[in-house]
Parts: C-alpha cells; sequence; structure tokens
C-alpha cells in the first residue's frame, strides 16, 4: 500500500510538473506581447489545446483584470475584475507559479486555477496565465497511469481536509475534519491525522464502496504536490480481505 501511494503521488507530480512547464512557456510568449488582443488569445488556445481536459485559460493582469481569456465561451470575462477571488489576490502576490485550492465556480463544479507569472521582457511583474480544470479530472488521469490491484482505493484531500478525488463522487467537496458524515470519533481521529501528517498508516470504519455496510479500512498516505500545494493521497483496503471500499 505504500508503495502504490508513493507511485500515485510520483505520477500526480509528474502531471503538475508539466502542466506548470507548459505555463511557464506560455508566459515566455506573452512576455513579447502583452497580456491582451488577437495574439495573447492565440497563445492561451494554444497551451489549453494541449491539455484539452482542462476548462478555460486567462490572462489575468496584476491589478485582477481579465486581460484575456479562452475558449470563446469566455469572452465575456474579458474586463472583468476578480481581484477579490483568494486564488486570483493569491497569485499575484506570490508572483510565482502556483496550484491554487479549490474554489467554486460558476458552472457548477469545483475547479483548481494553476498558474505562472508573467514578467515584461525588462522585469516588470504584469500579471499571470492559468489553465483551470476539475481536480477530480486531473486525478483521475493520473491514478489511471498507475496499476491499482483490485481490492484497492483511493483518494485524495487536500491539507485543509477538503476531498478534492474519490471513487464515490458524493463525497468530494466533503471536508475530512468538520462535515458531520465524518464525526464517529474513532474515524475522526484518523481523519484528522491525515490533514494534519504528510504520511501515515491507519485503519478506521466506514461504508464500503457501494454504501451498503460498515466495513473496517487500513489506509496508508502520502503528500502530493508541486510549489507549497499539499495532497494527501489514501490508499485504502478493507482489512483482513481485501475488498476496498472508498
Amino acid at each position: 500500500m505504500r508503495v502504490l501511494a508513493q507511485e500515485i503521488v510520483l505520477s500526480i507530480n509528474s502531471g503538475l510538473t508539466d502542466l506548470r512547464n507548459d505555463l511557464a512557456n506560455t508566459s515566455g510568449k506573452l512576455s513579447a506581447t502583452g497580456l491582451t488582443g488577437p495574439q495573447a488569445e492565440a497563445i492561451l488556445s494554444g497551451n489549453l489545446l494541449e491539455h484539452p481536459w482542462a476548462v478555460s485559460s486567462f490572462a489575468i493582469a496584476k491589478d485582477g483584470i481579465v486581460a484575456s481569456a479562452v475558449p470563446e465561451n469566455y469572452a465575456g470575462s474579458v474586463g472583468m475584475n476578480l481581484s477579490w477571488q483568494p486564488q486570483v489576490r493569491h497569485a499575484n502576490e506570490r508572483q510565482a507559479p502556483v496550484v491554487s485550492d479549490v474554489f467554486a465556480m460558476v458552472e457548477g463544479f469545483t475547479g483548481i486555477s494553476q498558474s505562472s507569472p508573467v514578467f515584461s521582457p525588462s522585469g516588470e511583474y504584469l500579471g499571470y496565465n492559468d489553465i483551470t480544470y476539475e481536480p477530480r479530472v486531473f486525478l483521475a488521469r493520473q491514478i489511471a497511469g498507475v496499476t491499482v490491484p483490485d481490492g484497492y482505493d483511493v483518494w485524495v484531500a487536500q491539507a485543509d481536509g477538503t476531498q478534492i478525488y474519490d471513487v464515490n463522487g458524493e463525497e468530494i467537496g466533503k471536508n475530512i475534519v468538520t462535515d458531520p458524515m465524518y464525526a464517529d470519533p474513532a474515524l475522526h481521529a484518523v481523519l484528522v491525522r491525515i490533514a494534519a501528517d504528510q504520511n501515515g498508516t491507519g485503519t478506521y470504519s466506514f461504508y464500503d464502496r457501494d454504501w451498503n455496510r460498515t466495513i473496517t479500512k487500513t489506509a496508508v498516505w502520502e503528500t502530493a504536490g508541486i510549489g507549497g500545494t499539499a495532497w494527501r493521497v489514501v490508499v485504502t483496503k478493507e482489512a483482513g480481505t481485501g475488498e476496498g471500499g472508498s
């Protein structure tokens, strides 16, 4: 279980690094063209085409104003002031590559903004470009590249406890530390450790994958993420039988 968790971490980090490199390349091009206009939109579109599973790509100025947005259905966002959004404020404050926490999107699902700063040829900070994607989609792609044996399940949570991937989609978005669903004292104690510790092992009782019965699960976790991001990658299996549950 430990080896499997580590392999999944490597796959997730590889995917995040690939995105970071592509965003940095896009930032280099925007440095020459600026953040607005048809050339900027073409540059953003070119990077988004490399990641067709993502949702959108924006160029956002240092004051939080949307300078360019693709695909076309996001064109109406150009000119909006998004400086109030935590992920926008954080990226402009950091002026460095950022993987945001999850946030609610108007489309009705949670997203992550992964971004790269844009500097002018003279070194002035102009803003950043990003790719926004659903974490469950990204993580499903990266986990699919690892052989997960029968009887094992995987779920992923931010360090604040917010679940961003689970085989049971209804658990995505719930917080393993604060949601009443996880209030059982013995279960809660293990989940608090998962949120707090970068790696570890624990045993807890929860429903099986089909929500038919309560089973005892063994959990092993490691931490994925780049640039300060911390995602707990949790591998579970039913204790004693090898039959998994999420």
